[in-house]
């Protein structure tokens, strides 16, 4: 699925050959020494819940055009995001509050659920991949993340399973097992002595947190570049998957890349 909000200038194609030898040092291929054992105790889920904040109709109907093989396959809803306020001034702290709340709501009734960001888009093939990485999780898996970025390493565990060391960026699609709820508030009061893991996706991803997180390999889902109440700045993470095609790996890679101008 091409993306039409990608940046068109730049020749990206020549600047990630260039990063192609180093991006991939991150990469760990560990597949030859099964490191986990496929058990997965938990049925798939039926539920997708989509974080939207209120004044921002226009993301949550810009989701629905762009996810439409979701909307037909999962029941999907819409679940409003904490907004920055007088008693939750600061940006991190909303966006943690509104994962927190939604999965609080959805184990009430879910064993696993997969949560959205409302600008983020399942790639083609997506779908297919994530059920094949489903049926290679070990027994104590707590997060399935369809798409990150990664500071540190990434080991390479199965064809369709990875896991990111030290900590990633962006979860806007995860699926969530209830196992994860109560060691994410096990844990809060390190948000306050580490900041570089205050925002949810870094705490969710970091090795100072107990939460046993895998990540689909390659990813399934993107964000569409649009414009972040919460952060007050356009968001747009394309021109580093473009540069860095090599280490970032998409399930439509090689359909999604050269289907793009200045690739």
């Amino acid at each position: 699925m091409n993306n039409p909000l990608a940046s068109p200038q730049g020749n990206f194609r020549l600047i990630s050959l260039r990063n192609k030898t180093e991006d991939e040092k991150f990469l760990i291929d560990l597949r030859s020494e099964a490191q986990i054992v496929s058990n997965n105790p938990c049925a798939f889920p039926t539920k997708v819940y989509v974080i939207n904040l209120g004044d921002r109709t226009d993301r949550w109907w810009t989701f629905q055009r762009n996810n439409q093989s979701l909307l037909e396959s999962f029941d999907v809803e819409r679940w409003e995001a904490t907004p920055t306020s007088h008693f939750i001034p600061v940006v991190e702290d909303a966006i943690f509050q509104s994962f927190v709340g939604c999965l609080e709501h959805a184990f009430e009734t879910q064993e696993t659920v997969i949560v959205m960001e409302d600008d983020a888009y399942v790639a083609e093939g997506g779908m297919e991949k994530l059920r094949e990485a489903w049926n290679d999780l070990p027994e104590d898996w707590d997060v399935l993340i369809g798409n990150h970025y990664f500071f540190g390493e990434i080991h390479i565990l199965t064809d369709n399973l990875a896991k990111p060391l030290q900590r990633a960026s962006t979860v806007n699609f995860s699926i969530f097992r209830r196992t994860c709820l109560q060691k994410i508030k096990d844990s809060l009061h390190l948000k306050g002595t580490y900041p570089s893991i205050r925002d949810f996706d870094h705490y969710l991803t970091s090795e100072l947190t107990p939460i046993n997180n895998y990540t689909v390999w390659p990813m399934i889902s993107r964000e569409i570049p649009s414009y972040s109440n919460h952060k007050g700045r356009a968001l747009d993470s394309s021109t580093k998957i473009r540069e860095h095609a090599h280490k970032y790996k998409f399930i439509d890679g090689e359909k999604y890349y050269s289907s793009l101008e200045g690739w």
